[in-house]
């Protein structure tokens, strides 16, 4: 898998008017557990360091809440109209580097009808300054599978314990794209523990403040 452009329930889905429902379904909501992991809100700030000791901070931004209302087609052409609970928020450095970090319901929308949902999280790269390239998915994981018919995200794995620069992290998780643009690296704890960049250094996780 190389790393993709667009991860979320748009791929599947789209928004839409319950004009030209045949179905209207209830929302698909996020559990009060996996609201709460990783909550950035308490800091304003994380700040990364490389192999030298340069550090590179990143400016938190407020999360947002979304209920979106969507729409999918079937096969036999049913029209289904939803509703899909998200949070978002954005992590920006001083240089243009922006990581967007999601936690959503995720349809299954071969069943739609049936209501099963995933809550996952879904993390994604760009470079603000570069505005030929849009923003890159570099990390995705299921926080909690409820009902979904497993598997979900087979490429996202727990490879243990990672040393960085000068120190080990435990848990430690990535998805594994075959031409990624970053590697990140994290767990639920501590949410970003680091990341290779374009230029394939690795800046490791200094101090949330």
């Amino acid at each position: 898998m190389s790393a993709c452009k667009n991860d979320d329930f748009s791929d599947d889905a789209v928004g839409g008017s319950k004009e030209n429902c045949d179905v209207i379904l209830e929302g698909f909501t996020i559990a009060p557990n996996s609201r709460s992991v990783n909550t950035l809100e308490e800091y304003s700030e994380i700040v990364f360091m490389n192999a030298l000791g340069i550090e590179l901070v990143f400016s938190i931004g407020e999360s947002e809440y979304l209920n979106d209302e969507a729409t999918f087609t079937r096969g036999d052409s049913t029209i289904f109209c939803y509703q899909v609970e998200s949070f978002t928020t954005k992590i920006r450095s001083e240089v243009g580097y922006e990581f967007t970090i999601i936690k959503e319901s995720k349809p299954y929308f071969p069943e739609v009808d049936q209501m099963y949902n995933a809550d996952v999280l879904k993390i994604f790269y760009e470079d603000t300054r570069n505005t030929k390239i849009d923003r890159r998915l570099v990390f995705r994981k299921v926080i909690d599978i409820k009902d979904y018919p497993a598997p979900l995200y087979e490429t996202t794995r727990n490879i243990g314990e990672k040393f960085f620069i000068n120190k080990e992290f435990q848990n430690v998780e990535l998805t594994e794209f075959v031409s990624p643009i970053v590697t990140l690296y994290y767990n639920d704890s501590m949410g970003i523990l680091g990341y290779t960049d374009e230029e394939q250094e690795l800046w490791q996780l200094k101090e949330k403040r």
